[in-house]
Formats: structure tokens, sequence, C-alpha cells
């Protein structure tokens, strides 16, 4: 049996992988969404994945959500991608 792909945070839509996470209770008087969804860019699994590797560090790293309230966020697509 083939190992299952590692979808954790990831959304498929429309052909577009998206990282996808829950907005922590904690902020919820900061962030009315009940999740953050940011497009990869991309619809190729393997640089879905690692953007989102490199979009999840973003997260961890800076995890006051002052960065991350109101409208959904936008990289450009350089910024998804390794130079």
């Amino acid at each position: 049996m083939a190992a299952k792909p590692k979808l954790k945070w990831l959304t498929l839509r429309e052909g577009i992988w998206y990282y996808e996470r829950r907005v922590p209770d904690r902020y919820k008087n900061l962030d009315p969404r009940s999740k953050v969804r940011l497009s990869c860019e991309t619809s190729d699994f393997g640089e879905a994945v690692a953007a989102r590797e490199r979009l999840n560090r973003i997260v961890e790293d800076h995890s006051d959500c002052q960065r991350f309230q109101g409208p959904a966020l936008k990289f450009p697509k350089a910024a998804n991608r390794e130079t």
C-alpha cells in the first residue's frame, strides 16, 4: 500500500493548493475568521509542501496574531519558492 501524502494544513481547491490553519480561540476577538487560508500559488503537490513548510515557519516564529489579522495575506509568487 502506498504511503498517504502529508496533507496537514494543505487544502486543494479548484486545482490550487492552499495553506489553511484554524484561528486559535485566544485570537477570536482579533480575527473573526474561523480559519486563515493562504494560496501556495501552485497546483504541484511537492511545491505546495515546500510552501507549507515555509509558511508554517513564519506562523510558528511570529505567533502574535497582530501580523495575521485582517484580510487574507497575499504572498508574491517569488516568496513561495526558494531561489
